[in-house]
């Protein structure tokens, strides 16, 4: 019996789940940065991204 190739089986498909997760998870930081309401819904990590956008750091 052969078992099904799947998305994951593949580097690259995961490298791009990857970079899906990390221009995201920037997009919602960079949001997070300006709008103080959206700031308040997200989880740690993306507020504190967005504070570093606020300072003017970079990641």
């Amino acid at each position: 019996m052969r078992t099904a190739v799947t998305d994951t089986d593949s580097v690259g498909v995961a490298a791009d789940s990857t970079d899906k997760w990390r221009r995201d998870h920037e997009r919602r930081a960079a949001r997070a940065a300006v709008d103080p309401r959206y700031y308040g819904m997200m989880p740690r990590g993306v507020r504190l991204r967005a504070n570093m956008i606020r300072a003017g750091l970079s990641a």
